[in-house]
């Protein structure tokens, strides 16, 4: 407690009215589990205050039953009269000094200690409280702002309800209050008093008072500096422990250090103590700072190394500095177990999910960025703790509720770490400085994810066609979504991936193949706007057709086991998970699994291996006949485009013939899969060294290559500029995403930004590669030469880009006329996004006038915004499992897909949207974009040092392209903290030789 002084003293608390955002009486709301207001504001005067008078109207009965201890005083006219009314009938001693005050403020000692510093100077009469920041009356407009000129001050400040007055004063109020005092607010008496040539100061209450109108406040007040949340809550809590602090100044470290090293020495004695930032600076709500200024660990209690530790934490805080600044002292914890940092709404939306991301031991590691065995773990808030949370959550949780219903705010970044003994400790707690899109509530999120759970639910039933009794969800295996489309997709995007190819054309392929027929379920299921891949439809479709029933139960159900068991395959269904083709290590690799985990006997093994094997052979002429039948689609859509037809017939023929575009690059990209695997087994089973690998791929050249080639030409006046950006200004960053550019929208940027230098790849002469065993081994196995072996590998790796170049030709024809169709109803590319393709082909039939057309398409935009918004403030994980991850989930270690065995260390750029930098400076970084889009591919023209996708395997897109360009990269980084991490990274080391990713700064 403060000491006031050897003299007595009144505090008269003015409580008479009623707050239009409680139904209780503001004075007596509760802040916390034990304390109201009420309590706080007592407890910042001392214990020598002789008389509480509290002045009241409004339910008085219950606040007497709270504080029998107080003298009450009933203002009968409290619905119609004013605080100097009050102030009147409240009996007052007017022989004591009187602090008066009103019943719905939060104060703090230090300002009560304000006003008695001022009010004992000999000449004072009155000091007045006022808060100096302007933005206290901008956003209070019915605040009582105080505008008058004395002390030197000239301009408005707020009155907080809170004056401190001296006997003199109270005298001349007992005799003779100010005129027509019945509605007068408290702010009033300062004219009055200076009419009357009192002598009046003022003390500055900014950031030492709050008035309680909405939880919020109470936030504010509570949730200040670090040294002063943690100082606040210390006694408060119950759920956890909050370590003893010592917090001093700046200014008062200047003027007094070695007094402060003798209570530092008093309090820790021996101890090893941590000095920490705690700079007005950071942990705001506006903005947190978080790392930006230092601490200093395992300090020694001794003058010169707690004086080396204190000045680097104030030297930290740099231009900036102010005297009022602290510095945090506190004892080193020791025998961590866990420790880790909690979000209690998620940073991007506010969603309503507790986000733990915590580390083993290391009690740097989570925060600083660095750690690399961390675990990451999302709850909602409100759902039952699952039996695989992590083993500190239930304490963490009650504890974390707790300092939640304390600080009457739910959007908090708390630090903690949990001791060997299961002792709980809170480092910090600190608002999310964050903007939150706080539009949908927290109940419309709850309602989707039970629909979407309950969906779930329903497709683990066994269906017809389809082996398997349950069944998992990806958002990586297969026609992975989340590279192609991403995990939030907007509706357009999603229904244009669905139709071209994931609810249909990707099983009629499979079928074609030679594998099994799972016609006619989709591929991809949306559960609240998220696109997930069906695993049992997936691992189903790739068994070869001839498999007996009772084989096929057998591996559906082992494969989906085997992939539960490790979800951080989840990006690798065909290269870890199954085979779905035949490989020279297949004996090697699948055998033991198979016939001992799988429950197959030798028979069933060997007919397995014989289909797929039949299935791969036969690949070699399917591969030869798809790539002949690349050139006609592309010659088809030339043809369609010397057609004169409306936009909605256009529509419909590019649509329609797409398909058969789609068709045929998932032909020549499951060719291009089998090419690939093949390499890596022979690599595997020593048939092959790299370099001879090297010279089997060195002469192929895909459309990249071309495409860069033909860009020095144009660069060199070779080839026409028209005649380039008509044969490539198609390509689009974002496939499927309307709003995402065409490069011929900016031809200068996406399709000559190069420097001139040229970008090429080296070509080996077939002659290089001479291995008589392997050329052997191809025969005797696929029964196929070497010529034919190199013609396959040509044809399907440069066949599966070429084709996908031809395809992407009639989707991004497709989006321009439906750029145009929007124009026509007023829509933008943006309000177009949100339109099913549906929509589209149905307005063919002509069923509607123009306006009602366009009312319903802007009700449908409206609804899809919604849905869309909805599926943003949702999470869930890369993989699901059973029905409990819609509500609690570990994001999976994911395994990036390291390319090449270069190390570079280099400045890194995050790009999230093509249009959003100059080109000129990705020059010399390491580029971190979220999808591996093949629309990305211009990014290759700025000479990048390295490659990071969050999104993406081992055979996708931009892993070909930077393995063929020889460029470091790390494919599919999948950890969504970590990438929120990386996006504000200055400098990475990316080491693809010993598969790691690093931030240096």
């Amino acid at each position: 407690m403060i000491n006031m002084g050897i003299f007595q003293q009144q505090v008269i608390i003015l409580g008479a009215g009623k707050s239009k955002q409680f139904l209780e009486n503001p004075s007596i709301i509760h802040v916390d589990q034990e304390t109201r207001t009420l309590d706080w504001l007592l407890n910042a005067f001392d214990k020598a205050i002789t008389r509480y008078l509290f002045v009241g109207g409004y339910k008085m009965d219950e606040i007497t039953h709270h504080y029998p201890y107080l003298h009450f005083v009933v203002n009968p006219i409290w619905k119609h009269s004013g605080c100097i009314e009050s102030l009147r009938l409240s009996d007052f001693d007017p022989q004591l000094p009187a602090f008066v005050c009103y019943g719905d403020i939060l104060v703090r000692p230090e300002l009560v200690q304000k006003l008695l510093q001022t009010a004992r100077q000999e000449d004072v009469d009155a000091v007045f409280a006022l808060d100096s920041d302007p933005k206290t009356i901008e956003v209070k407009p019915d605040c009582e702002c105080i505008y008058c000129n004395f002390n030197g001050n000239d301009r408005r400040q707020n009155f907080i309800g809170l004056i401190y007055l001296k006997p003199n004063v109270l005298g001349q109020l007992k005799h003779n209050f100010p005129s027509d005092s019945t509605h007068q607010r408290l702010s009033s008496l300062l004219p009055y008093l200076l009419q009357n040539k009192f002598n009046i100061q003022t003390v500055d209450a900014h950031g030492l008072w709050v008035e309680v109108q909405q939880p919020s406040d109470v936030a504010r007040f509570i949730l200040t500096t670090k040294a002063q949340t943690l100082h606040t809550l210390r006694h408060r809590i119950t759920k956890a422990k909050i370590a003893e602090q010592v917090h001093f100044s700046v200014q008062e470290w200047q003027n007094n250090r070695q007094a402060i090293r003798d209570i530092l020495k008093q309090t820790f004695g021996e101890k090893l103590l941590v000095v920490r930032s705690s700079s007005l600076q950071e942990d705001g709500f506006s903005k947190a700072n978080a790392g930006k200024f230092t601490s200093v660990a395992d300090v020694q209690n001794n003058d010169a190394d707690l004086t080396r530790a204190v000045e680097t934490v104030i030297a930290s805080y740099g231009q900036a500095i102010t005297p009022e600044d602290q510095i945090l002292v506190q004892p080193m914890l020791q025998n961590v177990d866990a420790c880790g940092v909690i979000f209690t709404r998620t940073l991007n939306y506010g969603a309503p999910y507790y986000i733990v991301n915590y580390d083993i031991e290391n009690t740097t590691a989570i925060t600083s960025g660095t750690s690399d065995s961390d675990f990451i773990f999302y709850h909602w808030k409100t759902a039952p703790i699952p039996k695989n949370a992590p083993y500190f959550f239930k304490d963490l949780y009650e504890a974390i509720q707790e300092i939640e219903f304390l600080t009457q705010f739910d959007a908090l970044d708390i630090e903690f770490a949990i001791t060997k003994t299961y002792e709980l400790y809170i480092f910090q707690v600190r608002p999310l400085a964050a903007q939150h899109l706080r539009e949908i509530d927290d109940n419309q999120l709850q309602e989707q994810l039970q629909q979407a759970s309950k969906r779930f639910e329903d497709m683990q039933r066994a269906h017809p066609g389809i082996s398997g009794h349950r069944t998992i969800f990806g958002i990586m295996p297969d026609w992975n979504p989340a590279e192609i489309v991403g995990i939030k997709p907007r509706t357009l995007a999603i229904t244009l991936y669905q139709q071209l190819i994931t609810h249909e054309i990707w099983a009629q392929q499979r079928y074609e193949f030679g594998y099994k027929d799972v016609r006619p379920y989709p591929l991809i299921v949306c559960f609240s706007g998220h696109p997930y891949v069906d695993v049992r439809a997936s691992i189903h479709s790739f068994l070869p057709a001839n498999l007996k029933q009772t084989t096929t139960e057998k591996l559906v159900h082992y494969y989906l086991n085997r992939l539960s068991t490790h979800p951080e395959w989840h990006d690798k269904l065909e290269f870890m998970v199954m085979p779905t083709c035949y490989t020279f290590d297949f004996e090697d690799r699948w055998r033991t699994a198979l016939t001992r985990e799988a429950g197959l006997s030798e028979d069933e093994f060997e007919s397995y291996k014989q289909d797929l094997l039949r299935l791969t052979r036969d690949a070699f002429q399917k591969c030869t006949e798809q790539y002949k039948a690349t050139a006609a689609i592309n010659e088809r859509f030339e043809a369609i485009q010397q057609v004169p037809l409306s936009d909605l017939d256009r529509l419909y023929t590019l649509f329609e013939t797409c398909k058969r575009g789609t068709l045929n690059f998932s032909h020549l990209a499951r060719c291009g899969f089998i090419a690939s695997v093949f390499l890596k087994s022979a690599l595997a089973k020593n048939m092959l060294t790299e370099g001879e690998k090297e010279a089997l791929l060195g002469d192929i050249q895909t459309i990249t290559g071309t495409f860069f080639e033909e860009t020095k030409k144009v660069l060199n006046g070779q080839v026409s500029r028209t005649h380039f950006i008509h044969k490539y200004g198609h390509l689009r960053p974002g496939t499927y995403d309307i709003t995402s550019p065409a490069y011929k929208t900016d031809p200068d940027k996406y399709l000559f930004g190069h420097t001139g230098q040229p970008i090429t790849t080296e070509i080996t002469s077939k002659n290089t590669f001479h291995n008589p065993t392997f050329e052997k081994i191809l025969s005797d196995t696929l029964s196929v030469s070497l010529d034919t072996f190199r013609q396959f590998l040509q044809q399907s790796i440069a066949g599966r880009e070429y084709s996908k170049f031809v395809f992407t030709r009639y989707v991004s024809e497709i989006l321009d006329i439906l750029e145009r169709l929007g124009q026509t109803y007023g829509l933008s590319p943006d309000d177009v996004s949100y339109l099913p393709i549906a929509t589209w082909l149905d307005l063919r039939n002509g069923i509607a006038s123009d306006g009602k057309t366009k009312r319903l398409l802007k009700a449908q935009i409206a609804y899809q915004k919604e849905y869309h918004q909805v599926a943003q403030c949702i999470e869930l994980p890369p993989l699901i499992l059973q029905q409990s991850d819609f509500f609690s989930f570990f994001v999976p270690k994911t395994l990036p897909n390291f390319i090449g065995n270069q190390c570079v260390e280099a400045p890194l750029v995050y790009l999230k949207n093509s249009n959003e930098t100059n080109g000129n400076s990705l020059r010399h970084k390491i580029v971190l974009i979220e999808k591996a889009d093949p629309g990305f591919d211009w990014i290759f023209n700025y000479e990048i040092s390295g490659l990071i996708t969050v999104y993406g395997g081992p055979n996708s897109h931009m892993a070909i392209r930077s393995a063929e360009f020889k460029l470091p990269a790390s494919i599919g980084i999948g950890n969504a903290l970590f990438f929120n991490r990386l996006k504000t990274a200055q400098l990475v080391q990316l080491d693809c030789n010993a598969h790691t990713l690093k931030i240096i700064r």
